[in-house]
């Protein structure tokens, strides 16, 4: 019987964080492109598509910017109760 070695929840989450941002950049590219093209073309439903794609790939990125700074505050936050002591 072979042992399964877990992954680390911080590994976990590094590469969930790391989709996220694949997935943010991603869709921002597809979407300010289709955007563009049916805006050009008079086609509504592909910018429509094009901003639903633009606004997910916001969100996306914005959530990943939100972590960091979050994760930047707390790390700050951990050194300034280890210098204190």
């Amino acid at each position: 019987m072979a042992t399964e070695k877990r992954m680390p929840v911080s590994l976990l989450a590094e590469r969930i964080l790391s989709l996220m941002t694949l997935l943010g950049f991603t869709c921002f590219c597809i979407g300010f492109t289709l955007y563009i093209a049916g805006s050009a073309s008079d086609v509504l439903a592909v910018a429509q598509v094009g901003v639903y794609l633009l606004l997910g790939g916001v969100a996306l990125l914005a959530m990943r910017i939100f972590y960091w700074l979050l994760e930047k505050i707390v790390e700050r936050g951990l050194e300034s109760i280890w210098n204190h002591t």
